[in-house]
């Protein structure tokens, strides 16, 4: 499928090969007009199955051509309201001590200044300066976030050797907090009534790609990835914590089949 290019309205520049390319959408604004829309917490259109705010789509489409995972990176995946900035805070102290291990003493460590979300890029979600083509610049290693579903990500991920950190949280938790954040950002006013957005929630319309198929995907895609199971009292990256992720990603796998 034609993709947008970063910072541009454009889909794919090159001439058509085919009678399906000469179809496909010229324009990001095309591609959205052709995709199932629906309201909701806000206006959603629905892409490769998942139900997205249609302003954030074009910062997503790019990112499965563009993000070329490397072995090194470090790649922080949450749904919203899951602790993405908690994680991006303890993530960035632990990766950077070696350059900032006397800058505590010192007050002058980047997370006083700098905020978590700001420190760690995030793949789709552009702040001045963090655009993909300025990740792509990076040095290595680099520490990554994401709010997308692994079938939205490169194939890559999976065969690079990069790191995911992934991070899940007790759904109805998720729901309470994105209810309240919702709500924050329209002063104090929901665009939905709460049982409707929760049936929205259960149902993955949330507008980042999240809900139960993505989280159910996510935990079976981690089950087929190796994983380097460490005893407890192991020394070196991982620790018990792969062992935790690989039983918790199981266990959620499980009781997702059960409701689905």
């Amino acid at each position: 499928m034609a993709q947008a290019a970063s910072g541009s309205s454009k889909i794919d520049t090159k001439a058509p090969t085919s009678a399906d390319e000469a179809a496909q959408p010229k324009s990001y604004g095309d591609l959205v007009s052709t995709l199932p829309a629906r309201g909701g917490w806000v206006s959603l259109v629905q892409y490769q199955n998942y139900w997205l705010n249609p302003g954030r789509l074009q910062n997503i489409i790019p990112v499965k051509e563009l993000y070329k995972p490397r072995a090194d990176d470090i790649v922080l995946a949450t749904y919203l309201k899951c602790g993405t900035t908690w994680l991006k805070a303890l993530a960035f102290a632990i990766t950077t001590r070696g350059r900032h291990h006397q800058a505590f003493a010192a007050a002058d460590h980047p997370l006083l200044t700098v905020h978590p979300q700001e420190a760690v890029p995030h793949l789709e979600v552009h702040t001045p300066g963090q655009g993909l083509a300025d990740i792509e610049r990076l040095p290595s290693p680099r520490l990554l976030g994401t709010h997308l579903p692994l079938s939205l990500l490169p194939p890559a991920v999976a065969t690079s050797g990069c790191r995911v950190v992934y991070l899940c949280r007790q759904p109805k938790d998720v729901f309470v907090s994105l209810w309240h954040f919702v709500k924050g950002m329209r002063g104090g006013r929901s665009p939905v009534e709460l049982d409707a957005a929760l049936a929205m929630f259960c149902e993955g319309v949330r507008g980042d790609g999240g809900g139960p198929g993505a989280c159910r995907e996510d935990a079976r895609r981690l089950l087929r990835r190796p994983v380097h199971r460490r005893g407890r009292g192991a020394r070196g990256p991982g620790g018990d914590c792969e062992a935790v992720q690989l039983r918790d990603a199981e266990r959620l796998g499980k009781q997702s089949d059960r409701r689905s």
